[in-house]
């Protein structure tokens, strides 16, 4: 096989971030996750995609960072890659900033 043959295979084979924004700001890692990770670094404002629906990010949101990208009731786990990383300390309403002021860890 020629050597583009093959990348372009490969390339074809490499699984794909499941939904991200227009401009690859946000991706969310499993269809149950609630919360996005920042590739990027996101300002107060900013409106992303996410699936079919957009989204205002509520708080600026550092790249490593997660947001919320549906309403999370006190009390309900947070999911990221499809498994429960903690439990809302508050409601974080979606677009908010989702970090240790507003979530227990199961893990600390």
């Amino acid at each position: 096989m020629k050597r583009r043959h093959l990348k372009r295979s490969l390339r074809a084979e490499a699984p794909a971030p499941l939904r991200t924004s227009v401009l690859q700001k946000l991706i969310l890692f499993h269809p149950r996750d609630n919360v996005g990770v920042a590739v990027q670094d996101i300002t107060k404002g900013e409106v992303l995609l996410v699936g079919k629906k957009l989204i205002t990010a509520r708080d600026a949101i550092m790249r490593g960072h997660k947001i919320a990208v549906k309403d999370i009731p006190r009390g309900a786990n947070i999911i990221k890659l499809g498994l429960k990383i903690g439990k809302a300390k508050r409601r974080i309403r979606t677009g908010e900033h989702v970090h240790i002021h507003n979530v227990k860890s199961l893990y600390a």
